[in-house]
């Protein structure tokens, strides 16, 4: 006897409320690529990300007040360029966002400290 295999695909229609993520006159401009839709899922797997992401072209892209990244598909990678190489559009993120929540991090251990000698005086 034999077994036979099944299997079925689902397409999706584009979501209106994904496009919200990018200004409108934006959208227009650019349309959508790999490179907006891996940080598009980036941003909802970690939606508390603390820095505003622009994207003022093609593949260029400003995170914070850090300027222009160059960000592209590789692959089947979406990579950032740093320096005279690459890294991965994920660790970049990861990185942009420790670094930012540590400076925020020290910044209030600095108000506490001073709270607590407020408190103990």
């Amino acid at each position: 006897g034999g077994g036979g295999g099944g299997g079925g695909g689902g397409g999706g229609g584009r979501d209106a409320s994904a496009a919200q993520a990018l200004p409108e006159n934006m959208a227009d401009a650019y349309p959508d690529d790999e490179v907006d839709k891996a940080i598009r899922a980036y941003m909802e797997r970690n939606p508390d990300f603390p820095v505003a992401i622009q994207k003022v072209a093609p593949n260029n892209y400003v995170f914070g007040d850090r300027g222009i990244v160059y960000v592209a598909k590789h692959g089947k990678h979406i990579v950032v360029r740093v320096g005279g190489g690459f890294k991965s559009l994920q660790v970049f993120m990861d990185e942009r966002a420790l670094m930012l929540t540590r400076e925020t991090a020290s910044a209030l251990s600095e108000r506490t400290a001073i709270l607590a000698q407020a408190i103990a005086a």
